[in-house]
């Protein structure tokens, strides 16, 4: 597998710069949890395109967002009174007969800022924290391969992993079927760890193999395949659990889930992926001794 690691190096970088693309042009669409408003999701027994409910909201003077997710129509709008609402519900009833809220969260402006700063501040401290484990944890086994270095990679493994869901979110946002809010936020926060586990087993392996007397002096290019063998059952059958499990939620589970879950999905199958085809081939890339 080593033989080919500037290719999977290569598609790594490509599958981050196509997230990020897709970040940068369609954006994350924060929910209201985050940027602070009413998201409201309602469905009709009836028919009711977005445009019709968002002329409804203009004639009300209101300026909102209405998107459609699944058999739900979703408002993004600025927080509005208890008044305010019956009066929307009013005109909606009026207008397209009778609805169920399905869903109907609103926060202040100010408490929407400090979730958001709180959330990445959270994140970061966990990819810092992250970094020295790995680093403290392998620190005994620097042979041929420095400590830190494992930290390093862990690192940049996790980047790569967090930016995969984040373009998932942002494609799937700018159909109106994706609001980033904190449970994205602690989506990632599982992703981060679940990804880092995958990372660490495969590590762990390599240093086995650098510490056994045997087979420390084959080329480093070796030892690696074989440890990427070695843990490559393990990980798709752990990875496929966890993936079945989360599919049978999206399928089965309440809409209010469906970001989480797909963050976690994707996230899932980005950190499969890298622990057994980006960070052993960008450990190795650190090398070139071999």
């Amino acid at each position: 597998m080593m033989q080919h690691y500037k290719l999977f190096l290569g598609i790594a970088v490509l599958v981050v710069a196509a997230s990020w693309a897709c970040v940068l042009i369609f954006g994350l669409h924060p929910g209201a949890d985050v940027t602070g408003g009413v998201e409201w999701q309602i469905t009709f027994s009836g028919e009711a395109a977005p445009r019709e409910v968002l002329a409804v909201f203009e004639e009300g003077g209101a300026k909102a967002q209405v998107s459609s997710k699944g058999e739900n129509i979703v408002i993004r709008t600025e927080a509005m009174s208890a008044a305010e609402r019956a009066a929307h519900e009013a005109a909606l009833t009026e207008r397209f007969g009778a609805f169920q809220t399905m869903s109907f969260s609103s926060i202040g402006p100010a408490i929407g800022r400090e979730l958001q700063r709180r959330s990445w501040w959270a994140l970061g401290g966990v990819v810092a924290a992250i970094a020295l484990y790995v680093a403290w944890a392998f620190r005994k086994v620097s042979y041929r391969i420095p400590s830190w270095q494992y930290g390093a990679v862990a690192v940049i493994v996790l980047l790569h992993d967090v930016s995969v869901p984040l373009g998932v979110a942002a494609v799937l946002g700018r159909f109106g079927m994706f609001s980033f809010d904190t449970t994205v936020i602690v989506a990632l926060l599982v992703v981060l760890g679940y990804s880092v586990n995958d990372t660490i087993v495969v590590f762990d392996r390599i240093r086995e193999h650098l510490l056994d007397e045997r087979r420390r002096t084959l080329p480093l290019r070796d030892i690696m395949s074989q440890s990427i063998r070695e843990t490559l059952p393990r990980s798709i059958n752990t990875s496929g659990t966890t993936l079945a499990t989360v599919a049978a939620l999206l399928i089965l589970g309440p809409a209010s889930l469906t970001p989480f879950l797909l963050t976690v999905l994707a996230g899932v199958i980005a950190g499969t992926a890298s622990s057994l085809f980006f960070a052993p081939q960008l450990l190795y890339l650190l090398q070139r001794r071999d």
